[in-house]
């Protein structure tokens, strides 16, 4: 028993040193990973799982061991960054693998690299015939970065001379039927604004999963029941859900009116038309003779 709650101590220890010496060592992803980086997080992993649970191990043995094995890759990442050469080193240097259309046949068998493999990344890329390729070259990462030839190309905006639009980055502005408020903040609305776009698309709070705002202002929904479709609102509810955002906005206005008689007409206004909404809502809701 003892020795079980000592291995389940020593793992909780090392876990932690594990994770203080992933963030010394910086955020990568899997495929970015060199093969020093590579080769040292397998050993790293090996140390502390022998560390966890051989108890016959000294702690402070192992310990030193992990450091060395986290201190040489730092060392060896902060002479790349500042030492070209180290950098060429240490990961290698691009390798042009297609050049106008034609296979570099020397290049591919310099980096070990199969016609398959060749083929393999440019379908990976929806580039099916070599003669579309002008230049790929494969990173020193292992990726293989393809430019085709330029009467393949897109056309862009600029190449159509059409103007771009600025567009910001959506705000997810309802979450597990809540509304996020920050976020409608950042997106310079309101919650007014919010209950307005739901009422039009006829669609409640509380059956909302997931709401996001684009930079356009449009509103996208998805439902906690994914059978169930998100109606399609008609002129009527779009005019009864402009009313309300209308009189959402005075009442805010009111409350941010630091003049007493502004303040006062924001209300007067405020109530004025939630009376009209109030007389003209079971028309707009279908009830009366369209």
């Amino acid at each position: 028993m003892d020795g079980a709650v000592s291995a389940f101590l020593r793992s909780i220890v090392i876990f932690f040193i594990l994770l203080l010496f992933t963030k010394i060592l910086g955020k990568r992803e899997i495929s970015q990973l060199s093969f020093i980086d590579f080769v040292s997080a397998i050993t790293m992993g090996d140390i502390a799982a022998n560390l966890s649970y051989n108890l016959e191990g000294e702690m402070g043995k192992g310990f030193s061991s992990l450091m060395v094995w986290v201190f040489l890759p730092f060392l060896l990442s902060y002479m790349a960054l500042h030492f070209k050469w180290v950098r060429r080193f240490l990961n290698g240097n691009p390798v042009v693998v297609i050049r106008q259309g034609k296979v570099m046949e020397d290049n591919l068998r310099k980096v070990r690299y199969s016609i398959d493999d060749l083929m393999q990344q440019l379908r990976q890329r929806n580039v099916f015939h070599v003669a579309d390729v002008e230049f790929a070259v494969l990173e020193a990462s292992g990726q293989l970065t393809v430019l085709k030839k330029a009467d393949l190309e897109q056309p862009t905006r600029r190449d159509l001379s059409v103007p771009a639009e600025l567009r910001n980055e959506p705000h997810v502005v309802i979450e597990d039927g809540h509304i996020n408020h920050e976020a409608l903040t950042k997106a310079n609305l309101d919650p007014g604004w919010l209950l307005a776009e739901l009422e039009r698309k006829g669609v409640l709070l509380s059956n909302v999963f997931l709401g996001q705002v684009d930079s356009q202002g449009n509103l996208y929904v998805d439902l906690y029941d994914d059978n169930l479709p998100v109606p399609v609102s008609t002129h009527r509810q779009a005019t009864l859900a402009l009313l309300k955002q209308a009189q959402a906005n005075l009442e805010m206005f009111a409350l941010q009116s630091e003049k007493m008689a502004s303040k006062g007409q924001y209300e007067q206004l405020a109530k004025d038309l939630d009376h009209v909404v109030r007389g003209i809502e079971p028309f707009l809701r279908g009830g009366g003779v369209g």
